[in-house]
């Protein structure tokens, strides 16, 4: 059973989880077709956006992008927490051209990222703190977000982290050299904007989703959320809580892993929240 302490604002409940063999071996297992599914869902649809623009399809390759950006947060968590069996250095490659996929440091990413796992959320968390700003101080802090994820990767990761993390921005870098000079194609400023906006968005979610019980109080990060769409729609993501408790879990098994501990949930009395 998962004994769930009294809730914190803004924290992961701190709960022994069950051994994930009493829930079945077949819960980080993944197939060579899914792994492959999973790194190259992202560029399909990177793919898909460019051939639309090239065709003038603005509005479908517009619409596109949230699907392609999705794709690329579940791929980049899956490689970051080595859950899609991955070896080291391919691991390394995915983290760089994820992260570069959307003009971001995936390395400097991990390392907040892994933090804020470790940290559980609070106001000391350096990836969800925003979860307990206000509405007024939330709106101050979008814009800056990504620029704090990137100073706090910075300080925290090790030499390796930080000589990838150069590599990562020197190319950001020449990217946005690209675009201001006016050399770029119109495809690859929007695409670039649209990044930079779903990077902005990031928090904003964040602050009124899985980290706050999607907007309905501010005891979070010990709620299942449970629903017949969203959860497809965001490729598992709302599936927060059983994410923290296990890390190691692909994505894709996400809703089989919130199946096998629904028995544990509702013996501990934590809530579940209904989404579309």
């Amino acid at each position: 059973m998962i004994a769930a302490t009294t809730p914190v604002r803004g924290r992961m409940i701190d709960a022994p989880r069950p051994p994930l063999d009493g829930l079945g071996g077949r819960l980080v297992r993944t197939s060579i077709a899914r792994r492959s599914w999973t790194l190259g869902r992202p560029v399909l649809l990177t793919v898909g956006f460019f051939a639309l623009a090239a065709r003038g399809s603005w509005a479908l390759a517009v619409a596109l992008f949230p699907f392609l950006f999705l794709s690329q947060v579940v791929a980049l968590n899956d490689v970051m927490h080595r859950s899609i069996g991955l070896r080291l250095f391919p691991t390394e490659v995915a983290v760089s051209l994820l992260g570069l996929l959307v003009l971001e440091s995936g390395h400097l990413i991990r390392v907040t990222h892994l933090a804020h796992h470790e940290q559980g959320g609070g106001a000391d968390d350096p990836e969800s703190y925003v979860d307990l700003l206000s509405p007024q101080r939330l709106a101050r802090e979008i814009p800056i977000y990504r620029f704090r994820i990137w100073r706090y990767g910075w300080r925290h990761g090790e030499a390796p982290d930080r000589a990838l993390a150069t590599l990562e921005i020197f190319i950001a870098a020449l990217a946005a050299i690209w675009i201001l000079t006016g050399r770029a194609p119109a495809s690859f400023t929007v695409f670039a904007i649209l990044s930079i906006v779903a990077g902005w968005a990031f928090p904003l979610v964040s602050a009124m989703g899985p980290h706050v019980d999607w907007g309905r109080d501010t005891s979070s990060h010990c709620y299942r959320v449970r629903g017949r769409l969203l959860p497809k729609v965001m490729l598992n993501l709302p599936m927060h809580l059983e994410h923290h408790l296990y890390p190691e879990v692909p994505s894709h098994r996400l809703a089989e892993l919130s199946k096998a501990l629904d028995s544990h949930f509702d013996a501990s009395a934590i809530k579940e929240v209904r989404v579309w």
